[in-house]
């Protein structure tokens, strides 16, 4: 019945594993203030790793991000006001296939980094 919360606090999770990529690709102890945004297209630029989502053989898994910023934009903050039944289950499966799935999802993406 919490789908909403669910989806919601996994974008989240999102948002913080970007910002550990970044730390990590400037080889800084701190996030820098450019990167402390909700904006998950801004803080992927931080990763250096537009480019490569941007490739003709990631189209897929841009399709899943486009998802997620989507969300991400248009839904994250208000959602939490609006009551669960407004947040179908179609809706959860779409961000939970958009993060999960083992060859499109952008998690599956990220976590195979070097």
């Amino acid at each position: 019945g919490f789908r909403s919360t669910s989806a919601s606090l996994r974008i989240y999770a999102l948002e913080i594993l970007l910002k550990v990529f970044v730390c990590r690709k400037l080889d800084l102890p701190l996030l820098p203030s450019a990167c402390k945004t909700h904006n998950l297209e801004e803080v992927l630029l931080f990763t250096g790793l537009t480019k490569e989502l941007q490739e003709p053989s990631r189209a897929s898994i841009r399709q899943s991000w486009d998802i997620l910023v989507d969300y991400s934009k248009k839904q994250l903050n208000d959602q939490r006001y609006q009551p669960r039944s407004t947040f179908s289950s179609a809706e959860a499966d779409q961000i939970d296939h958009a993060l999960d799935d083992p060859n499109l999802g952008v998690l599956a993406w990220l976590l195979n980094r070097p």
